[in-house]
């Protein structure tokens, strides 16, 4: 018989891999702080969205991207765990490992496709209190779609894990990349709401917040957090004319 296993424990032998997702969260939420201190996130946005150079806009976002996909990890916890119950013990750091990366991968990439948007609408001119409003409501329209409901549900979805060698790694770095995928299509409105924010340091983490109750409550506030997310609309167009 299965066993509840908490969300940070310890699963065998070799650690407990909870822990340094826990741990590589809080380096990303140490990197941002140092970040947005030097540079300020919406103040990078609209100097890189003057230059209008695209490669350089990827290149020097690097690091708030390394930094971005890090605070994801704690969403993984629960494929990280099934993963290691399902793999053998001499393999499992390896299994791990895989999964992280292909989790990563893909949300390292959709920071990068969020970050040029973000940036997009800056260079087009856009009032940011009127990005920071719209980015609210369009998060707000997702979160209450049957559409989010469907992707919510699919970040939990596990897939059968080879045992040995080649497809074992490979089947790893799919559910890794699949769980990834289903959740920056579940998250990413929210992501990309929080960069247009007036403060996006703040709004990351109300943000990331909510996506870990959304994710390991039973009882997930899909239409409270739409409700929520209305709601801040509302206060960052009254104070845009305070």
């Amino acid at each position: 018989m299965w066993r509840q296993v908490p969300l940070i424990g310890s699963l065998g032998t070799q650690g407990s891999p909870e822990r340094w997702l826990v741990a590589l969260a809080l380096l990303g939420w140490s990197l941002i702080a140092v970040l947005s201190g030097i540079f300020g996130m919406a103040m990078c946005m609209a100097a890189g969205a003057a230059r209008q150079d695209t490669s350089h806009l990827i290149i020097s976002s690097v690091p708030m991207q390394i930094a971005m996909t890090l605070l994801m990890l704690p969403l993984l916890a629960g494929t990280v765990r099934y993963v290691k119950l399902r793999s053998f013990e001499c393999r499992r750091r390896r299994s791990v490992t895989m999964t992280i990366i292909g989790y990563v991968g893909v949300w390292f990439s959709g920071n990068v496709v969020l970050t040029l948007v973000a940036w997009g609408a800056h260079a087009a001119g856009i009032i940011a209190s009127a990005l920071a409003v719209a980015s609210l409501v369009l998060a707000a329209v997702w979160q209450i779609s049957p559409a989010k409901h469907l992707a919510l549900l699919a970040c939990h979805r596990h897939y059968p894990l080879y045992p040995t060698g080649g497809r074992a790694d490979a089947s790893c770095l799919y559910q890794g990349a699949a769980n990834g995928l289903y959740c920056f299509s579940s998250c990413g409105p929210m992501m990309l709401a929080a960069m247009l924010s007036p403060y996006p340091v703040i709004a990351m983490l109300c943000v990331f917040l909510m996506l870990c109750v959304e994710r390991y409550e039973r009882r997930r506030p899909r239409v409270e957090t739409g409700y929520a997310l209305l709601a801040a609309a509302a206060v960052t167009l009254a104070t845009a004319y305070i």
